[in-house]
């Protein structure tokens, strides 16, 4: 991610990076030609008091590889990290250097509509995702309930932007259908 993101998109973003720090273990999941269930991937539970749910267990290496075409590796186990205890997911592309950064965690109302005011002007709203959902360059953001999920891309230099923003958008469905 090239551009420097303030408030809380910058946020985000310090954690992915800070998460691309080896967490994958283990051999590379492949692209599926039919639709493959985790025994992992499992719904989460919307009640506050259980914690925010945990990304790794919500979407497989083999759901993340099939949105995005490309060959992924089983994430590590989640980060708990930042003022909103955020949990975030790496799972990184084979040979490292790439990965999908996920990221859940609860927001008010309130920090929801500041963090979609701050840029306003560069987001496309997309609609069927959770309660209200937005991508701004490449970046998906949902929101379901109290429950706030981010999907950043990094690197994958061989997908178009179209391509890294469809991968995105599909595993953000994924997700936020299971909170």
């Amino acid at each position: 991610m090239a551009s420097t993101r303030t408030g809380a998109v910058m946020l985000v973003s310090v954690v992915a990076v800070l998460a691309l720090g080896g967490c994958g273990n283990g051999t590379p999941a492949t692209v599926a030609t039919t639709p493959t269930s985790s025994p992992k991937a499992k719904s989460a539970s919307a009640d506050p008091t259980r914690g925010t749910p945990d990304p790794c267990a919500l979407i497989s290496a083999e759901e993340v590889a099939a949105a995005f075409k490309v060959s992924i590796e089983p994430p590590g186990p989640p980060r708990t990290v930042g003022p909103y205890a955020q949990k975030v997911c790496l799972f990184e592309g084979s040979g490292g250097g790439s990965g999908i950064i996920v990221t859940i965690f609860t927001m008010s109302e309130s920090d929801w509509a500041r963090a979609k005011g701050l840029y306003a002007s560069e987001t496309t709203a997309i609609d069927g995702i959770g309660d209200e959902a937005f991508i701004r360059r490449g970046q998906v953001w949902t929101r379901r309930g109290m429950w706030m999920v981010s999907i950043d891309v990094v690197g994958f230099d061989q997908l178009t932007d179209r391509a890294r923003d469809d991968g995105a958008i599909a595993v953000a469905r994924i997700l936020t259908a299971k909170l």
